[in-house]
């Protein structure tokens, strides 16, 4: 099998990670996964993300942190429109939550953009802005991977993590529990 559908690249990765042992294989195998996980979720005009993790941070804290992780996949390379896609959905579900009442008050919103494909795309635009890109911006992350498959399974190999201040730890992390966005948006409400 040489060529890997992106729809089986996300089927793989949405199906393990909503199982607790395929979740722990798909960590070993290169790729944790943070939150619970929704697929193809429709943004509107922004378009449909292929896969989307929420997380809420600790309650301790007087603001509470929601994590967003916007998955773009492709099956060959990532070039700098799947960046700029990534992105928009990104933009999408921040401006979704901070037009809803008290969200901005209750919440800080911690984005991270994770692009998956099987190479990354050299000596042009894309990969002179992967250097460029800042390395702690205070509201997103960007974590690039390749990915191959062999008998052993798919492995996913990190071309470069940017990472920003939204390093927690999964103790620290409770998992939304419902898939309509809606109830997503009420449930944090309730939760402040």
């Amino acid at each position: 099998m040489k060529e890997f559908l992106e729809k089986s690249l996300e089927d793989v990765i949405y199906d393990s990670a909503n199982d607790s042992y395929q979740r722990e294989l798909l960590k070993k195998h290169g790729l944790p996964v943070r939150g619970k996980m929704y697929r193809q979720l429709d943004l509107g005009a922004y378009g449909r993300a292929d896969l989307v993790t929420f997380c809420l941070g600790n309650k301790e804290f007087e603001t509470r942190t929601l994590y967003v992780d916007v998955y773009e996949l492709k099956r060959g390379v990532l070039t700098i429109e799947a960046l700029l896609q990534a992105n928009r959905y990104l933009t999408a579900l921040e401006t979704f939550f901070s037009e809803t009442e008290d969200f901005c008050e209750r919440f800080l919103f911690q984005g991270r953009v994770i692009l998956i494909g099987s190479e990354i795309e050299n000596g042009n635009d894309f990969s002179r802005l992967l250097c460029h890109l800042p390395s702690h911006n205070i509201d997103t992350e960007y974590r690039f991977y390749t990915y191959e498959f062999s008998l052993g399974g798919i492995y996913f190999r990190p071309y470069r993590d940017i990472t920003g201040s939204g390093n927690v730890g999964d103790t620290m992390l409770k998992l939304i529990e419902h898939l309509n966005i809606t109830d997503i948006k009420e449930m944090l409400v309730k939760l402040s």
